[in-house]
């Protein structure tokens, strides 16, 4: 026949042994009441939105910094756009200035058969050589001369 041998007793559950010669305790005297420690939630919650605040700065910093690029990119390429028109402005400018050189002019009219007039006639306000375009310019003359006295003249 086998034994059974006894449930040994665990030494964690096992009450607390008080020496002789103290007073028992009562088993609540070490158990106090806590208030909730809402320093510390309240750190966690400004900390937080400390931190957001932080990252939000730092994005819009971000953002700033690239539409700053791009608008500088943008004036550098209008920029350079400006100095190519003004290139063209003054290439056109000097062939403008070539193509109406008053001795150009007379060589093209030579090269198409046109002769030089022998005594040119100059035109001008108030000189006899007006006409009233049927060749009786002395009528218009006469006309012009009386009408004169009452222009304003600015000059």
């Amino acid at each position: 026949m086998s034994m059974v041998a006894p449930p040994r007793p665990d030494p964690r559950t096992r009450p607390e042994r008080i020496p002789r010669g103290r007073r028992a305790e009562p088993a609540d005297r070490h158990l106090r009441v806590v208030a909730e420690p809402r320093r510390r939630s309240r750190r966690r919650v400004l900390s937080f939105f400390v931190l957001v605040a932080f990252f939000v700065i730092l994005f819009g910093t971000a953002t700033f910094h690239v539409r700053l690029v791009t608008g500088q990119q943008r004036l550098d390429r209008l920029d350079r756009q400006a100095e190519a028109a003004q290139a063209k402005y003054d290439r056109l400018r000097l062939d403008v200035d070539r193509l109406s050189a008053p001795d150009r002019i007379v060589a093209r009219a030579r090269a198409l058969g046109m002769v030089e007039a022998g005594d040119p006639t100059w035109l001008g306000p108030g000189s006899a050589a007006i006409t009233d375009g049927d060749g009786h310019g002395d009528s218009a003359l006469h006309d012009y001369l009386d009408v004169k006295p009452y222009l304003k003249d600015d000059q």
